[in-house]
């Protein structure tokens, strides 16, 4: 086995040299390396494999040739993970497609490949070592274009652009991920809203990228929670919430890696706390207006990288308190000044 992944590790290091050409001479201007990681939720993040890279440089990048590097990186996950490289310098465009076993493993050959494109010698210095280069393998390059995709290419300097950082400054990029849209459906518990704890079914929709989520949730209460006035004692009112919400969270890294993150929240309601009376002369109902905003925090369990299930908690203020009251016979029920929310669900990332 020792010799099969020493055999692999060759592979993928004479592939990337290979691929990539050799640097100018390091008395030319310093050029600028770019970064797009692409990869689904719960693979390692943008700045994971730029600490990665400067890892194995033992330092920042620093490019001896004056013409950029841009690297765009792609990941999929079907039986097995691929990532899908683009490399441009200068006027030219190079592709490969690595697979592997696990996202760790594609993050950590990405940055072995680029820091090899930026300075071999540094590599060979400081050394791959905790690579898991045996479980990486090679697919068959498709022709290469001749001339780089706008996509790769860095900003143009100009006038009123922002000037490039140092020749040590770490390797840039937008650390983001291409925006996922998700679908949803959840089951909510909340204590203060109505008389009585309260729980609700819903559905969301939103967008996931990087390590941040934006969803809108619509929810509709599944019980009745009932209030009683004290005189006469069989006399009160009924009540049921219905409401949507806006609701950001950002991920914090886990110890689970990729298949746990967690992380705060904030949420802005707008909805309906509906009553209708009981137990007098002539019954009526009515509904006040619900809005209120709110945070706390979630932790998710990532089944799969289509399949999330998540748990979030939350303290909900009310912007304004319903009261209900019966005419002739006094108040029934306020919304307390806090409540308390519960939600597990499940995504399904696209």
């Amino acid at each position: 086995m020792s010799v099969w992944r020493a055999a692999c590790a060759a592979g993928v290091v004479l592939g990337a040299l290979l691929l990539f050409r050799s640097s100018p001479a390091a008395s030319q201007a310093s050029g600028t390396a770019w970064l797009e990681w692409n990869a689904p939720k719960g693979c390692p993040s943008w700045d994971e494999v730029r600490a990665e890279i400067e890892r194995l440089l033992g330092g920042p990048p620093q490019l001896a040739s004056s013409e950029p590097l841009a690297v765009r990186a792609s990941v999929t996950h079907d039986e097995v993970w691929h990532v899908s490289l683009e490399t441009g310098t200068g006027a030219k465009t190079r592709r490969r497609t690595l697979q592997a076993d696990s996202c760790r493993g594609l993050a950590d050959a990405t940055a072995l490949i680029i820091a090899l494109m930026i300075d071999p010698e540094a590599v060979a210095s400081h050394g791959p070592a905790t690579s898991p280069v045996g479980a990486i393998s090679v697919a068959p390059a498709p022709s290469a274009s001749s001339a780089a995709p706008a996509a790769l290419r860095p900003p143009e300097a100009g006038p009123g652009a922002a000037a490039r950082p140092p020749p040590s400054a770490p390797l840039l990029g937008d650390g983001s991920a291409v925006p996922r849209p998700f679908l949803g459906a959840f089951l909510s518990a909340d204590v203060g809203v109505l008389p009585g704890a309260d729980v609700a079914g819903g559905l969301n929709v939103g967008l996931a990228w990087n390590r941040l989520e934006l969803a809108l949730t619509g929810s509709y209460g599944l019980g009745r929670p009932t209030a009683h006035v004290r005189s006469p004692a069989n006399a009160g009112g009924t009540f049921r919430h219905l409401w949507g919400s806006l609701v950001g969270c950002g991920s914090l890294a886990l110890a689970g890696g990729e298949s746990w993150s967690a992380g705060p929240c904030l949420l802005f309601d707008l909805g309906s706390v509906q009553g209708e009376s009981f137990g007098v002369t002539r019954n009526s109902a009515g509904s006040a207006l619900w809005v209120a905003a709110g945070a706390g925090a979630f932790i998710a369990w990532h089944v799969s990288p289509r399949l999330t299930i998540p748990l979030r908690l939350e303290a909900v203020f009310p912007l304004t308190r319903s009261q209900f009251v019966l005419e002739n016979v006094g108040e029934v029920f306020q919304t307390a000044p806090v409540s308390g929310r519960a939600t597990l669900g499940g995504e399904l990332h696209f």
